[in-house]
């Protein structure tokens, strides 16, 4: 039975006018350069990408569309996930994440498991690229989940090689990402069909009950949470998620990443001219914790783990 291995990627897009400054501020963020990835896995000149070699993940990218449906040249056909892209930033202006990928041991076989789970496909065929092949779903809980099997391990070898290097970092490696939802029940049904895991206790802080949620372990990633209001916002996280939903409905709200120090991350926030918007320092299981107001439409957790 074709099973998920692990999250692999997530990414965000922006428009086309915001994409360099996005991967400049994410650069001072994570203190990491970004590796242009838009030549080699988009030739049509219909989307560009950068990606961050952030650990845990293999890659953390940042996406822009170049030419919409409306503009391809004649004899061109619209590459997967433009019309898509274009649909999220329509409704999300300042960007957002808008893909949350996964590595798989059998792509048709995983494809086959999806649609027998009902869920909606935006390919109904293995599309390959160059680090294999791939399939996506159409919107789930806000997102487009992508499938991918590799040709083989070096794919995150390369990746892991690339983060071993960047010598400069100021994170340690994404940990989590935080998907605000309505119901919090269905959403619940759709990741473990969609995942074949089941979900365990909320790892993260609730913001003295504001919110609740589920944490499934997804590899990669030390968790994908889902996450809905309970009661009145009341501190960082709650906050940010009850913003989520007012503005963008369903949606991955807030992306976790581990810091080697927090106080070196909080200038890094402020050099990019973000700010610890959200929330002060908090305590939680895994360490000191602070929340910074969007970044180009991304919210952050950063946290100083107890011990590395």
């Amino acid at each position: 039975m074709a099973t998920m291995e692990r999250s692999y990627v997530i990414d965000l897009a922006v428009p086309k006018e915001d994409f360099d400054a996005a991967c400049a501020a994410y650069g001072v963020l994570f203190g990491i350069d970004s590796v242009h990835t838009g030549a080699v896995h988009d030739l049509t000149g219909q989307i560009d990408m950068r990606h961050f070699p952030v650990g845990g993940l293999n890659a953390f990218g940042v996406m822009t569309v170049l030419r919409g449906p409306g503009e391809l040249l004649p004899g061109e056909e619209e590459r997967h996930g433009t019309g898509s892209m274009l649909d999220f930033l329509r409704v999300h202006p300042e960007g957002g994440i808008y893909l949350l990928g996964h590595l798989v041991d059998d792509i048709e076989g995983y494809l086959r498991k999806l649609k027998s789970e009902g869920i909606p496909m935006a390919t109904e065929k293995p599309s390959p690229y160059p680090d294999g092949r791939l399939i996506i779903t159409d919107k789930v809980v806000g997102a487009d989940w992508e499938f991918a099997q590799h040709r083989g391990a070096e794919v995150t070898g390369d990746w892991n090689g690339l983060r071993a290097e960047a010598s400069g970092a100021g994170i340690e490696r994404a940990y989590r990402v935080d998907v605000a939802v309505r119901d919090l029940d269905a959403a619940i049904d759709s990741v473990r069909k969609m995942t074949g895991r089941e979900p365990g206790p909320r790892a993260a802080l609730d913001d003295g009950g504001a919110l609740r949620g589920v944490d499934f372990p997804i590899g990669g990633l030390r968790a994908l949470g889902l996450v809905t209001p309970a009661g009145a916002a009341s501190g960082g996280l709650s906050r940010a998620v009850t913003d989520h939903l007012d503005r963008y409905g369903e949606g991955p709200a807030i992306m976790g990443f581990h810091v080697q120090d927090l106080a070196d991350t909080h200038a890094r926030v402020e050099k990019v001219g973000a700010a610890m918007g959200y929330a002060q320092d908090q305590q939680s299981g895994e360490g000191s914790t602070n929340i910074t107001s969007p970044v180009h439409g991304v919210v952050f957790q950063f946290t100083e783990p107890l011990s590395s």
